[in-house]
Formats: C-alpha cells, sequence, structure tokens
C-alpha cells in the first residue's frame, strides 16, 4: 500500500515495517525523531530488521525530564546495534535554535553573546551529553539541525559551528574526531581519503 501520509502512523505499521526491509536491502539509513512516549514502538522497529540502520537525531523528548532521555538513549544504545543518535544544536537546552520561544537571529546571537550563558549552555550541554558519547563512542556522532530561515544567516550557521567546536573540545580527546565526524564516515561507509 502506498499511504498518502505518514503523519498518522506508527513505527510498527506493516507500511513502516516493509519500510524499514526495504532500507536494509538497500544499504540506505533511516533518521527519525522518536519520542520517549514511543520507546516500546521504537525497541520493536529497532528489533524488526537488525539490518536496518537507525539514525535516532535530536533530542527524544516530549516534555519529560533529562534524566528520562539519558536513561532511555542507554537502554537503546546498549541493545540495539543498528541504532545510531545525532547530537546537535539541539544540545543547547533551554536556549535550542528549534526552541520555539527563539524568534529570531538577534534574540539568539544575544543569548550566544553573553559570556555567562554560554558558559553555562557549554556546562550544561557537556554535563548532559558527555557520558552518553563517552559511553558508546562509536554510536554518537554531532550533527547541524537547522530549521526556520534565520538559522541560514552566515552569522547563526557560524555561532553553531562554534559552539559544536567548544562542545567536542571538552569530549575525551580519543573520541573528539570519532565524536566529530568519524562515525557518520563509517555509518555511510564512505571511501575519504586521509
Amino acid at each position: 500500500p502506498q499511504p498518502d501520509s505518514y503523519e498518522n502512523m506508527n513505527l510498527v505499521d506493516p507500511e513502516m515495517l516493509d519500510l524499514y526491509d526495504y532500507a536494509a536491502e538497500n544499504g540506505l539509513i533511516l533518521m527519525i525523531h522518536p519520542e520517549l512516549a514511543n520507546m516500546a514502538d521504537l525497541r520493536r522497529a529497532l528489533s524488526h530488521n537488525s539490518k536496518t540502520i537507525f539514525l535516532l537525531h535530536g533530542l527524544i523528548d516530549s516534555g519529560a525530564k533529562e534524566e528520562g532521555i539519558a536513561d532511555a538513549l542507554e537502554e537503546i544504545l546498549q541493545n540495539h546495534s543498528n541504532a545510531y543518535f545525532s547530537v546537535d544544536a539541539a544540545l543547547m537546552l533551554d536556549y535550542s535554535i528549534n526552541d520555539a520561544c527563539m524568534y529570531d537571529k538577534n534574540q539568539f546571537m544575544a543569548n550566544l553573546r553573553s559570556e555567562k550563558l554560554y558558559a553555562e549552555l557549554i556546562s550544561e550541554s557537556v554535563a548532559f551529553w558527555k557520558p552518553a558519547i563517552e559511553a558508546h563512542p562509536s554510536r554518537m556522532m554531532w550533527g547541524t539541525d537547522v530549521q526556520y530561515w534565520w538559522h541560514y544567516d552566515r552569522d547563526v550557521l557560524h555561532e553553531i559551528v562554534e559552539f559544536g567546536r567548544q562542545f567536542i573540545s571538552h569530549l575525551d580527546p580519543i573520541i573528539q574526531e570519532r565524536f566529530a565526524y568519524r562515525n557518520v564516515v563509517e555509518m555511510l561507509d564512505l571511501n575519504l581519503q586521509e
């Protein structure tokens, strides 16, 4: 069946399971944005075909406490070798570029140019994500997720990249390269010249 929309589908609907098999057969990677409310379905989807590679992206949160995210992520990565996770600008937690309260470039830039706030963002982000990254160094990766028109502004992109570099610099030096790009290269099976 060819549905008109996947909007109301669950991760384990028959059409989705067929899609996972198709992806595995054709070497495709599925990028999804699961929420904590869907963890049971996510586990079933990951178990359906262990050859299907899933890239879980963004915060898997729907208003829950961060501890729930960390616990769910740990359980998924520990039990499903076909799951990877992308951490990106959303790791700025309460000041994410995707925050619905962040209306424009000026507000975003003002937040990041505040030395106190910037230090707090780095500190909170490192404290929250570093344990998961260092516990699963080959399955976690950095990404830059942009969504609204003003995210593409050169100054905003520069700040996102700089924040990412600062964040990565706080990781174990052995893991930095893997997290920054090597895990993506390996997941995509790219043949890059060294």
